[in-house]
C-alpha cells in the first residue's frame, strides 16, 4: 500500500495511484471515442442517399436545375457547392485558425458576386504543415458524403502557398478548385462572421458552419489598392484586373462599413504596397473600358453598372468620398448607396 505523502518515507507521488489515474483517463477517452463512433454510424445509417453514387446523381440533378433557372454554368455551381462543403468542414473543426478572403468571401456576402475558380484563405495561426492541417480539418463528417484531396505547395512570395482542392464522390472527381493560402498576414480589423446560404439544398449535408471572413473595410481596401498597384519588370505596368472595380461596386451594394475604418484600411494598404490611391478614383488604363464588361458578365450587377465609367462613379461615391474628405465620418448604407453622417 502506498504511504501518504505526510508519513515518514511517504513519496510525493504514489506510482500506483498515478497509474490508476492514467488508466481512468485512458478509459474515459476510449469510451468517448467509442460513443463518437456509434453516433457516426447512426448518422450514416440515417442518410437519405444510401450510397455516394445515389447522392452524386441527386446532386447533379439539383445542380442542373439551378443552372437552368439562374443562368449560372453548372460547373460553376458544382464548384461553389464543393468549396462550400470544404469551408464548412474546415470551420466546423477549426474555426479560429482561418479566414476566408477574396472572391469566395464576396460570394458568401451576396449573390451578385462574380464566379471564382479558387478559394482564398488566410491562416491566422501558425500552421506548420498546411496540407496535413487542411486535409484533417476537411475530412468527411458523419452523415455526409464525399472526401477532399488537398495539395499545397509554396507560392511566389513569403507566406504564400498555392494548391488544389479535389472533391471526390463515389471514388471519382466531382469538382476541382484552386487554393491560395496566405500565412502570417496581419488583419488590423476584427473579422466578420457569416453563415452563407447553401449553394444547393439537398439532404445529407450538414447546416453551413459560421465562417470568418476579413472585414468589409479590409476587403474594400484590398480591392482598391489592387486597382492601382503597378506590375511588370519595370514596375510601370498598370493592373489589368478590371474585376476589382466590379467587386468594389458589389461590396457597396451589400455591406455596411464605417467611414473612418475604411479610410484607415485604405491608408494601411497604401503604406504596405507603396502606392497612393488617386482621388477622385480613376481607371488605371483605357484597357479597363474594354475588358470590364466581359469581366462582370457573370456577376449579378444591374445593366447600368456593367459599364466601367458608371461603375467608377459608384465606387468613387463609396470610397473616393472617404479618402478626399467629402465624407469625414459616418456609415455606408448599401440600400440607399450613400453615406449616413454621424
Amino acid at each position: 500500500m502506498c504511504k501518504a505523502s505526510n508519513e515518514p518515507g511517504g513519496p510525493k507521488r504514489c506510482s500506483a495511484d498515478m497509474r490508476a489515474r492514467a488508466q481512468e483517463s485512458h478509459d474515459r477517452v476510449a469510451a468517448l471515442e467509442q460513443r463518437e463512433r456509434e453516433i457516426g454510424e447512426l448518422l450514416d445509417a440515417r442518410r437519405t442517399y444510401g450510397s455516394e453514387a445515389a447522392f452524386r446523381a441527386a446532386l447533379n440533378t439539383r445542380i442542373r436545375e439551378i443552372a437552368r433557372t439562374t443562368g449560372v454554368d453548372s460547373a460553376e455551381v458544382a464548384r461553389r457547392f464543393a468549396l462550400q462543403q470544404f469551408v464548412s468542414r474546415l470551420f466546423d473543426r477549426d474555426p479560429e485558425s482561418w479566414l476566408v478572403t477574396g472572391g469566395t468571401a464576396l460570394q458568401y456576402r451576396t449573390a451578385e458576386a462574380r464566379a471564382t475558380a479558387d478559394l482564398d484563405l488566410a491562416a491566422t495561426r501558425g500552421v506548420e504543415d498546411l496540407t496535413a492541417a487542411l486535409t484533417a480539418a476537411a475530412r468527411r463528417r458523419a452523415g455526409e458524403h464525399g472526401e477532399f484531396v488537398v495539395t499545397v505547395s509554396p507560392g511566389s512570395g513569403p507566406g504564400a502557398f498555392t494548391g488544389k482542392i479535389t472533391y471526390l464522390l463515389n471514388g471519382s472527381r466531382f469538382s476541382v478548385a484552386k487554393l491560395d493560402v496566405a500565412a502570417g498576414r496581419q488583419f488590423p480589423f476584427e473579422p466578420d462572421t457569416l453563415v452563407p446560404d447553401p449553394v444547393v439544398a439537398i439532404d445529407d449535408v450538414r447546416p453551413m458552419s459560421a465562417v470568418r471572413t476579413y472585414s468589409v473595410s479590409s476587403h474594400v481596401a484590398d480591392k482598391v489598392a489592387a486597382m492601382y498597384e503597378l506590375h511588370g519588370s519595370s514596375g510601370e505596368s498598370p493592373s489589368t484586373r478590371s474585376h476589382d472595380l466590379a467587386d468594389i461596386v458589389i461590396l457597396s451594394r451589400c455591406a455596411r462599413v464605417d467611414a473612418e475604418e475604411l479610410r484607415a484600411a485604405v491608408r494601411g494598404q497604401e503604406q504596405r504596397r507603396g502606392l497612393v490611391v488617386p482621388t477622385p478614383l480613376s481607371l488605371p488604363s483605357e484597357q479597363w473600358r474594354r475588358s470590364y464588361p466581359a469581366r462582370v458578365a457573370q456577376a449579378g450587377l444591374p445593366a447600368e453598372l456593367r459599364d466601367a465609367d458608371a461603375a467608377l462613379v459608384e465606387a468613387d461615391r463609396f470610397v473616393g468620398a472617404v479618402l478626399d474628405g467629402r465624407v469625414q465620418a459616418g456609415t455606408w448604407d448599401p440600400d440607399r448607396r450613400s453615406w449616413n453622417p454621424l
